[in-house]
């Protein structure tokens, strides 16, 4: 099979009935062997055909984390919270690394949870004293755990 007949064959990928008779003709007329430059040639327009699928999918992956950041953002706009309470949720989110923040906002007992995991991560005295008030407003109750001295909750 020659080197024209495949990169006929992998030009002509838009019509089979022509990738199919072009592979037909190169096996049956071998006119000479593939050398190595032909055939590192194929192998990088392999290669670029394969990066380039890559990069097409991509964007999707993309675009799926940007829906989840968008479904606590609705989330906070839906229970009218304050700028710095937002800022507070989307900080929790953040250092707790929570592969679905938005449950933080369900119940007290996931907001607490949130907390302690982001609280790991990044102390700040006084983010647990404005959840748990935060967690007042919402749910009627703080955050079921009591805060040391330094405001951390656990």
């Amino acid at each position: 099979m020659t080197a024209a007949a495949i990169a006929t064959a992998l030009l002509a990928v838009g019509n089979q009935e022509q990738m199919v008779e072009a592979l037909r003709r190169g096996f049956q007329n071998p006119s000479r062997p593939m050398d190595t430059t032909t055939l590192l040639a194929l192998l990088a327009a392999l290669c670029l055909v394969v990066w380039l699928l890559a990069r097409l999918a991509e964007p999707r992956r993309r675009r799926e984390e940007v829906a989840e950041a968008d479904y606590l953002t609705r989330s906070v706009e839906l229970l009218n919270l304050d700028r710095g309470e937002c800022n507070d949720v989307q900080t929790v989110a953040r250092h707790a690394g929570l592969p679905h923040p938005t449950a933080m906002l369900l119940s007290p007992a996931n907001l607490a949870h949130a907390v302690r995991l982001a609280q790991r991560v990044h102390p700040d005295p006084q983010l647990g004293q404005r959840l748990s008030k935060l967690s007042v407003k919402l749910f009627g109750t703080g955050l079921g755990e009591t805060t040391d001295a330094d405001g951390r909750v656990g």
